[in-house]
């Protein structure tokens, strides 16, 4: 649990100026809750197209593939 409350701190601290960290750390939590709620409607709104939970499924695992391969890609150099 302790890893929840700290990670995302440090990764603000570590990527982002300090002038900017009392607002990223605050939009984090609406950021999170607009993506589970686009997730949930996206995957509802498949499951309703194909009538079944397997597009469904398939549509939430590319996206947890999309987003694990922005989370691991290359850094970029800072100017």
């Amino acid at each position: 649990m302790r890893n929840v409350i700290t990670f995302p701190a440090l990764i603000v601290q570590r990527e982002f100026e300090a002038r900017s960290f009392g607002l990223l750390i605050g939009l984090r939590p609406r950021i999170s809750q607009f993506r589970l709620r686009l997730r949930a409607r996206a995957g509802r709104l498949v499951r309703d197209w194909s009538g079944g939970y397997r597009a469904a499924l398939l549509l939430c695992v590319a996206l947890d593939l999309v987003a694990a391969a922005i989370v691991l890609r290359p850094p970029t150099k800072r100017l």
